[in-house]
């Protein structure tokens, strides 16, 4: 694991070229806990070699140095900002969620970049493997069913909600090569399934971790009313009923996947006219 020494080496200079907010009188000393908090965010999703690898990295040092001064700046930004006037307070949000937004930017950077390499052990690492052979080919296509800000870091932070939920709906009998011929139930369940992982994200993640639309919208809830720290509860019952709709898409689309006999099929033994009914 890098230190923030290492990460910066010449001091802040370095981190205020990604986070220009920082006051050039703070010690670099100071942020250490921030950085660590940090360092972790970005380590749990790509794992902490490429990470390390990234910082030595002259082609993919700015992503991997830009994403952790962002966020470092975001722990630490109570402190950092403390005792400005008051107007300050009221653009704290916003402060806060340009860091957010920065990181974001400057993770789907690395990772994009790691994709990009003709890298044996990046694409047999957790980050790239577990992407591979999902509902969705990628945060691209997720993107389509449920907005992410087409985000390769949020999309490998919900892979393992995807794979739970892939498996409550697809059944066994049905498998990913099969819905490529089975236009309406894969978009059924993509739908469904899209849904039910947002719904899931919102009450297991924080703020921070959630795409930019959700974030925005979860925010002005909380500068609204006094007590809509419980908004998230009321985001994630909407989205979840919202699945709902989409379980029955899926229902429907299910059974005329795998209809047998059409109604005027000659050979179908369950018309009307027979008045009795084959089971198989």
């Amino acid at each position: 694991m890098k230190n923030i020494e290492q990460t910066f080496p010449t001091g802040i200079n370095i981190l205020q070229k990604y986070a220009p907010d920082v006051p050039s009188s703070m010690a670099l000393e100071s942020l250490t806990a921030a950085f660590q908090n940090a360092y972790l965010r970005v380590a749990n999703v790509i794992g902490e070699t490429f990470l390390d690898a990234a910082i030595d990295s002259a082609d993919l040092q700015q992503y991997a140095q830009g994403a952790l001064a962002n966020y470092t700046v975001y722990e630490q930004s109570p402190f950092i900002f403390k005792g400005r006037d008051k107007n300050y307070r009221y653009q704290e949000i916003e402060m806060k969620d340009k860091y957010i937004s920065n990181a974001w930017s400057f993770i789907n950077a690395l990772i994009g970049a790691f994709d990009r390499q003709d890298s044996q052990e990046w694409k047999t690492g957790e980050c790239y493997a577990s992407r591979q052979n999902l509902v969705f080919s990628n945060q691209n296509d997720f993107d389509n069913y449920y907005a992410i800000d087409k985000s390769a870091y949020f999309f490998s932070k919900i892979v393992f909600l995807i794979r739970e939920e892939s498996l409550k709906f697809i059944p066994k009998r049905i498998t990913i090569t099969d819905l490529s011929t089975k236009t309406g139930l894969r978009e059924a369940l993509k739908y469904l399934i899209a849904y039910r992982v947002i719904a899931r994200a919102v009450m297991q993640f924080e703020v921070s971790e959630l795409p930019k639309s959700l974030r925005h919208d979860i925010n002005h809830e909380y500068t609204k009313y006094a007590n809509a720290g419980d908004y998230k509860q009321r985001l994630f019952d909407y989205l979840n009923d919202k699945t709902n709709d989409y379980l029955d898409n899926v229902e429907i689309e299910f059974q005329k996947a795998h209809k047998t006999f059409a109604e005027g099929d000659i050979n179908n033994p369950n018309s009307e006219s027979k008045k009795y009914y084959f089971m198989r």
